[in-house]
């Protein structure tokens, strides 16, 4: 059974209608999902309550197959930048297009996870550097 949806809100409705269409007695029932989810994430469609109804109609398996399943690439347009001027125009573009109050957080949370493990520094105790930093930054 091959769907292509672009609302992953919409997508469990959709292809219970298919499979209520179908006879399903004894069949090994393999569903190929594509396209690019332009509502919700793919985490919303109910898989569960999908094979489940593929059960009830007698289906002898459920196999899904989601890997054509995609999200729209952000598209980040650069003019001609220099190097190192490449990070904040991407950050600046980001900022601009997903308004968030987190937002004032990125270049301070860059600039922490920058920093390198020292030398005979112990991963574990590189970790827990890290972690106090990003809560100092995110004051939690």
């Amino acid at each position: 059974m091959n769907i292509e949806s672009t609302d992953a809100l919409s997508a469990t409705t959709q292809i219970s209608s298919a499979l209520e269409k179908l006879s399903l007695s004894d069949k090994i029932v393999i569903l190929n999902l594509s396209g690019i989810i332009e509502k919700g994430k793919t985490s919303d469609i109910d898989f569960n309550k999908i094979e489940l109804l593929a059960r009830k109609k007698g289906a002898f398996s459920f196999i899904k197959s989601t890997s054509r399943l995609h999200h729209p690439e952000s598209e980040i347009l650069l003019e001609k930048a220099e190097a190192g001027n490449i990070e904040s125009l991407i950050i600046e573009q980001f900022v601009t297009k997903n308004q968030s109050k987190f937002n004032d957080y990125i270049p301070s949370l860059i600039s922490v996870l920058q920093a390198s493990q020292m030398e005979e520094e112990k991963s574990a105790v590189f970790e827990d550097r890290l972690y106090d930093e990003i809560k100092k930054v995110i004051s939690i």
